[in-house]
């Protein structure tokens, strides 16, 4: 029983490290032997005859319960720089309950020009994001579709940056650089910037490992239904592209702006849910791991798979080394290090207004990030189906 016990705890405590440490350092020590995203040709809102090369493209925004900045994200996407007639911009109202609908509507009313570019669609049911998705990009007719969040904003040349990818037959999905204007913690700016430098490795090695809901690109022929109840839209619409052999590609150069600032309540409750996706993906898409998808099946497993299952990991890690401690100093050390970092994260969790410093607020977030993962993932065990969207109030 003790050898199996020990070897269970190594097991667990060298996947830990590996997922939190060794694959970081080894990412960026192979992307670094790769070559950066080339920086694409701009047109600075003047027109010229290259731009009949230009793909036309849906930019489309579901929203539910929107009203405070869906007029706001209609005049966010109409003054981006690209063609006029090769954009055009869908804002699906999933049974909104407030005044979206009406706020998007006024919006538009008296800009000629807009009405001919924007469609509304009012959905008197709220069905959920992924029957508006699946629904609606059925019904473009564009080369691409953008989709995005109403609450992020897109800088002028993101989706002209983002679009000229697609001259290479090959690019099935592109994405970008996503930025918090007001992250909710150090430790939250702390972990957007490490995905970050991560997402951007990883898509030198394999290609992009998912998207961010705020804004990607999709080839709309490369796009094949998913099933109703997907919780990580973003990330399973990509993959499965990339499953299908196409490229996905991540271009630093493409930024999007999440203006909505976030409390550490609301982000629990938020990856809570990404960690019931987490959940929902690794077993859906465990075909990625095929050998055959090379970079890209060695990333999925070291990032977006181990991390379904990392609470679970540590957990066994912990009390693992707890329980061996007693008869091993090798295992002494490691309960003693594992203690100390959840106790710090305890102790931030409990007086946050003390002085504990970017380690002691960055070990918090991470511990209580896996501790939502780690909810979200029983949760959705329990309870495989889900109901609509719920916009989470901030």
């Amino acid at each position: 029983m003790s050898v199996f016990l020990e070897a269970v705890t190594l097991a667990a405590t060298g996947l830990a490290a590996y997922h939190h440490a060794v694959y970081p350092a080894l990412l960026r020590a192979i992307a670094r032997r790769e070559n950066g995203t080339a920086e694409a040709s701009r047109r600075d809102f003047l027109s010229t005859t290259a731009d009949s090369d230009l793909p036309t493209v849906t930019v489309l925004v579901p929203a539910y319960n929107e009203e405070k900045t869906i007029a706001q994200k209609i005049a966010n996407v109409l003054s981006l720089d690209y063609p006029a007639d090769r954009l055009e911009l869908r804002v699906v109202c999933d049974g909104c309950t407030d005044e979206t609908y009406a706020e998007a509507s006024r919006a538009v009313e008296f800009d000629e020009q807009a009405l001919d570019r924007v469609t509304i669609v009012n959905c008197l049911e709220n069905r959920g994001k992924t029957a508006v998705l699946n629904e609606q990009i059925a019904r473009c007719d564009t080369d691409l579709v953008a989709l995005t969040d109403t609450s992020s904003i897109l800088a002028v040349d993101a989706l002209l940056l983002a679009a000229q990818h697609f001259a290479d037959w090959r690019v099935g999905v592109v994405s970008g650089t996503y930025l918090l204007m007001e992250p909710g913690s150090a430790g939250e700016a702390a972990y957007w910037r490490f995905q970050t430098a991560l997402k951007a490795a990883e898509a030198r090695i394999g290609g992009l490992i998912g998207a961010h809901g705020a804004f990607y690109v999709i080839r709309r022929s490369s796009f094949r239904p998913i099933p109703a109840d997907t919780i990580n839209d973003d990330f399973v619409i990509p993959m499965c592209i990339a499953a299908d052999g196409l490229r996905t590609v991540y271009d630093p150069n493409v930024l999007t702006y999440e203006l909505d600032g976030t409390s550490l309540a609301v982000d629990r409750q938020r990856r809570k849910r990404i960690g019931a996706g987490n959940m929902q993906q690794a077993i859906r898409l465990v075909g990625l791991l095929h050998p055959r998808h090379g970079g890209l099946a060695f990333a999925f497993f070291s990032s977006k798979f181990l991390r379904a299952f990392m609470p679970l990991i540590l957990v066994l890690a912990w009390l693992g080394s707890l329980a061996l401690a007693p008869t091993s100093p090798v295992f002494a050390v490691l309960a003693a290090g594992q203690s100390a970092g959840y106790l710090l994260a305890g102790l931030v969790h409990v007086a946050p207004g003390l002085p504990w410093g970017r380690v002691g607020r960055a070990v918090h977030y991470l511990v209580q990030a896996h501790v939502a993962n780690g909810i979200g993932a029983l949760d959705y065990l329990r309870n495989p189906k889900r109901g609509p969207w719920r916009r989470i109030a901030t």
